[in-house]
């Protein structure tokens, strides 16, 4: 028996408790909300066909929305210069009498044609977005480091 406790019982001291108590419910605190965050959710504007401030030739083609006019700056539902015999050449959303001659062959597009042909493309290939959104999250949760890897030596 000890002198100083004469009880016969051993004290712990109630501020080492409470950081150890404060410390398992801070690890715990954190796994439970890095298992339940939303950071996984992935909007429909992280999944684009077509990127703003890119150049696109003349008919490259995006499922859902059609042909890149560069002339024109847009997307149309007929090839660039696309030849019918009873209705002419098609460009720019108009079918005419001779074919386009203009020297345009890649622009870019503006912000707003970016956004209505993405908008269509993601209406027409729910699928593919689908897919796509699958893969930008699994690609968030993915851990790579943390505490286990400093423990095992790679941490730095």
């Amino acid at each position: 028996m000890s002198m100083l406790n004469p009880s016969g019982t051993q004290k712990r001291s109630g501020c080492v408790n409470l950081v150890l108590v404060g410390t398992v419910v801070g690890i715990c605190g954190f796994g439970l909300y890095s298992c339940v965050r939303d950071d996984d959710e992935v909007s429909d504007n992280e999944v684009a066909e077509v990127q703003n401030g890119h150049t696109y030739d003349n008919n490259h083609y995006v499922p859902g929305a059609g042909y890149y006019h560069a002339p024109f700056h847009a997307w149309f539902p007929h090839r660039y210069n696309e030849y019918n015999s009873g209705r002419g050449y098609y460009a720019g959303g108009a079918w005419n009498s001779s074919p386009n001659t203009s020297a345009v062959i890649a622009s870019t597009p503006d912000s707003s044609a970016v956004s209505r042909v993405n908008s269509q493309w993601r209406s027409a290939n729910p699928g593919v977005v689908a897919s796509r959104k699958a893969s930008i999250a699994s690609s968030r949760s993915t851990t790579r480091g943390g505490f286990g890897s400093f423990f095992r030596g790679g941490g730095s």
